[in-house]
C-alpha cells in the first residue's frame, strides 16, 4: 500500500488498518483503498481483506476519471474528526495523471460507523478545499487557535492549505493565499 493507518476501526479493541492503494485501478467505481484486519497467533501475522473503502473522488464519475486517470492515494490519516470517539479517517489523493490534470489533489473524510463500515461525508464536512493546489504528503493536525477543535494544515510546495474546524466536525478551507504568499 501507498499509506497505512492503524486504528480500532472494527470497534473490537483489536488493531485493523486502512491501506491506501491496496489494489490499483482506473476503472470507474473501482476502490483502491481497503480495510484489512490483523491477527497474530504467536508465529504468523495475518492481515485479511475485510472490505473496500468508499470510492475515491477521482474514480467516482466518468468525467473525473477522464480528466485524472483515476485516484492515487498518498496519505491515509486516522482522525476522529467529529469528536464521536470512533476511529475514522481522512484520505489525501492526487490524480494518476497529475501532470496533465486540471486537478492536483483531493481529500476524503470517511466516517466510521464503529464497526468498520465507512461513509464518505466530505461534502458535509469540508468547504473551501482547493483541488487545484498540490497534494500534501505531510498533513499536520493541530489546534491552531486553541479552541479545542483540531485543524488540519496541508503543507505543499506551491499551495499550502489550512482547514480550520469552525464547529465540531465542520472544516473550512482558509488562509491558503496568505500562507502561499508568505
Amino acid at each position: 500500500g501507498s499509506s497505512i493507518a492503524a486504528g480500532n476501526f472494527l470497534g473490537t479493541g483489536a488493531p485493523s488498518f486502512i491501506v491506501g492503494q491496496y489494489g490499483s485501478s482506473t476503472t470507474l467505481g473501482a476502490t483502491p483503498d481497503a480495510l484489512v484486519g490483523f491477527t497474530f497467533d504467536g508465529a504468523t501475522v495475518t492481515m485479511p481483506f475485510i472490505r473496500n473503502m468508499p470510492t475515491p473522488l477521482f474514480n467516482s464519475t466518468a468525467d473525473y476519471l477522464a480528466k485524472t486517470g483515476g485516484s492515487n492515494t498518498i496519505k491515509v490519516v486516522k482522525f476522529d474528526f467529529d469528536g464521536s470517539g470512533v476511529d475514522s479517517v481522512f484520505i489525501l489523493a492526487m490524480p494518476n495523471n497529475w501532470q496533465n490534470s486540471p486537478y492536483q489533489s483531493s481529500i476524503q473524510f470517511l466516517k466510521n460507523n464503529g464497526s468498520g463500515v465507512f461513509t464518505d461525508v466530505t461534502s458535509t464536512t469540508v468547504t473551501g478545499y482547493d483541488m487545484t493546489k498540490p497534494a500534501s504528503f505531510s498533513p499536520v493536525i493541530i489546534d491552531l487557535l486553541n479552541t479545542g477543535l483540531a485543524d488540519i494544515v496541508l503543507p505543499s510546495p506551491g499551495g499550502t492549505q489550512v482547514l480550520m474546524q469552525v464547529s465540531r466536525g465542520k472544516f473550512v478551507g482558509s488562509m491558503a493565499n496568505t500562507i502561499t504568499d508568505f
